[in-house]
């Protein structure tokens, strides 16, 4: 589901509109591999479905790491050549 809103959130108000949040680190306890696999699966789907709507998806990726005076955004090359 947080996937596809925000996915749709692109779509509609651009990336511009959107921001990154630090929700510091989540574990999933109460779910193992094979479940999480099935949840993988699921977002993955969405993200199929969504991303069909449209050219979205861009050669770059800004990941941001905190460091000791705040974040620290890092921009890194995506490589999107699709292989047999």
């Amino acid at each position: 589901m947080e996937l596809g809103l925000l996915v749709d959130a692109l779509h509609t108000v651009g990336l511009d509109a959107l921001a990154q949040v630090d929700v510091g680190v989540r574990l999933h306890r109460h779910q193992d591999g094979q479940a999480l696999g099935r949840m993988a699966a699921a977002i993955y789907r969405t993200a199929q479905l969504r991303l069909a709507r449209g050219h979205l998806v861009r050669p770059v990726l800004t990941q941001f790491d905190r460091g000791e005076d705040g974040f620290v955004a890092r921009t890194h090359p995506i490589d999107t050549e699709e292989r047999p």
